[in-house]
C-alpha cells in the first residue's frame, strides 16, 4: 500500500503539468492571470495577519512586554527563543517565575 501511494505522488507532478499545459494551449496565459490575482490576494491577506493583526492582538493580550524582539540577548538565547519560545518564557526568570503553572 505504501508502494502505491509513494508511485501516486511521484507521478502527481506530471499530471499536473499536464493539465496546465492543456488549459495553456485551449485558453492562453490568460488563465494564469486570475490565479496571480489570486495569489497576491492570499499574499496581502497573510502580510496584514502578519504585520497588522498579530502585533495589535499580542499588545492588547501583554501591554507591558508588546513587542520584545529579545536582541539584548547572546546570539544562542536568541536563536533558542525563537525556535522553542514556549520553554523560554515557562523557565526564564526574564518573563518571571509566577508564569509557569505546575504542583508546588
Amino acid at each position: 500500500m505504501t508502494w502505491l501511494v509513494r508511485c501516486v505522488i511521484r507521478c502527481a507532478p506530471i499530471g499536473i503539468f499536464g493539465l496546465v499545459a492543456s488549459i495553456l494551449a485551449s485558453t492562453g496565459f490568460g488563465a494564469l492571470w486570475q490565479y496571480a490575482h489570486l495569489l497576491a490576494l492570499l499574499l496581502g491577506c497573510m502580510l496584514l495577519m502578519a504585520l497588522v493583526v498579530n502585533p495589535l492582538l499580542v499588545f492588547y493580550k501583554n501591554p507591558s512586554q508588546p513587542l520584545s524582539t529579545g536582541l539584548h540577548l547572546p546570539a544562542r538565547k536568541r536563536r533558542d527563543r525563537l525556535l522553542y519560545p514556549q520553554f523560554c518564557r515557562q523557565h526564564s526568570g526574564e518573563y518571571g517565575a509566577g508564569e509557569t503553572s505546575g504542583s508546588g
